[in-house]
């Protein structure tokens, strides 16, 4: 006897990319992944912004496949925060991937929830301004990170000004003579000569 598992077997997954367009009945797979620029409302104002769409080459119809929801919507909060002046989720990943940590210690780093920087980066959130401001001060060395330095800040200094101690500069070489002034002898003077050093910049 076979098992239930057996007797019901799991339906096939869904197709990434329509045989067919529902607007004409093309039904010689007739859609292609293009860039679709489009209007989208987000916190009471409206952006401009490109994502993929899937586009029937018969009929020009458009459909979202998979993955073009998560696409669309990172595109707009991402157009948001440009307007607003904070992080991309791009910049904002890109700060902690410069550092070399997961999102797990980068969120115990920031002291906030691990869900937070998870959905910040994949665009599901846009961060208020206070963390952005928080993101931006505990990440601001990592702009001054040469590719092959150590990437964790927590436990090492990554950023050290190539300065030199003040003892070190000098602009021109110098060199020390000695010279000896002597001065006719008179009544109740020193009758030996005065000596005195003399710095003079070297030829």
């Amino acid at each position: 006897m076979k098992s239930p598992s057996n007797t019901h077997p799991r339906p096939s997954p869904l197709p990434s990319i329509p045989d067919f367009c529902p607007a004409c009945d093309a039904t010689d797979k007739p859609f292609a992944s293009i860039q679709r620029e489009t209007e989208q409302d987000f916190r009471s104002a409206t952006f401009r912004v490109i994502s993929p769409v899937l586009c029937c080459r018969h009929c020009g119809f458009d459909l979202l496949g998979p993955g073009h929801l998560d696409a669309l919507r990172l595109a707009t909060h991402d157009a948001y925060r440009r307007q607003h002046g904070l992080l991309t989720a791009a910049e904002i990943s890109a700060r902690r991937k410069a550092m070399g940590i997961s999102q797990k210690r980068f969120a115990a780093y920031l002291g906030v929830g691990s869900a937070s920087i998870e959905r910040w980066e994949s665009g599901i959130l846009v961060q208020d301004k206070a963390s952005d401001l928080l993101i931006r001060e505990r990440t601001d060395h990592t702009l001054f990170l040469a590719p092959d330095e150590s990437r964790n800040p927590i436990t090492k200094t990554v950023f050290k000004p190539s300065i030199p101690p003040a003892h070190a500069v000098t602009s021109t070489p110098v060199k020390t003579t000695t010279t000896h002034c002597v001065s006719a002898p008179s009544s109740g003077s020193n009758p030996y000569p005065n000596s005195s050093h003399v710095i003079s910049p070297a030829a």
